[in-house]
């Protein structure tokens, strides 16, 4: 008799290959795949109509989003960014200092939220992505939970390696689709 696998295994296999692809990458091909990145997201409608953007600031193993940042910054464009505050992630005004939040992720010394109906534009971190925009996360259901609480239209992007691609990934009845993925 064939085990079938249930949902949970099946993404903590995806999770372990997508660690195991991304380590294999060089700090040079991550660069350049960040930057490469940068480039295809400010040629975006959704990138270029934004005034206010909520943007992750990166781990060690996601697509850097500094120069996603500074070029948001460049144009005149609000940044704001994650803050885990308890199981919820608040849409806060990046700041000048920065310290290590929850599960290492930096994130602003002050917090001034920013209310979810002024975010224009979204850009998530994901462990995968498939062709079809669905997203898998690192399991804690912080990002399908935010998404879930968005007023109806916010274009939400989720940037990746392309190692991070996959034809089809399972989700579950609580996961949250983006509505693009640019991968490089």
């Amino acid at each position: 008799m064939v085990k079938v696998m249930d949902l949970e295994e099946e993404k903590q296999t995806i999770r372990k290959e997508v660690s195991r692809r991304i380590a294999e990458l060089t700090e040079e091909a991550k660069v350049c795949a960040s930057n490469k990145i940068r480039d295809l997201v400010v040629l975006l409608k959704e990138f270029i109509k934004a005034r206010v953007i909520m943007v992750y600031l990166a781990k060690k193993d996601e697509v850097d989003t500094t120069p996603i940042i500074r070029e948001a910054q460049k144009q005149g464009k609000k940044v704001v960014v994650p803050v885990v505050d308890g199981d919820e992630l608040l849409p806060c005004e990046l700041g000048e200092e920065l310290t290590s939040g929850p599960f290492s992720v930096l994130q602003p010394v002050e917090k001034k939220e920013v209310a979810p109906q002024d975010l224009d534009l979204i850009i998530v971190p994901g462990r995968a992505f498939d062709l079809s925009g669905r997203r898998l996360g690192r399991g804690r259901g912080f990002y399908d939970r935010f998404l879930s609480s968005l007023p109806e239209g916010v274009p939400v992007i989720g940037i990746c390696y392309s190692c991070q691609v996959f034809d089809s990934i399972p989700t579950g009845p609580y996961d949250k689709k983006v509505h693009h993925v640019v991968s490089a």
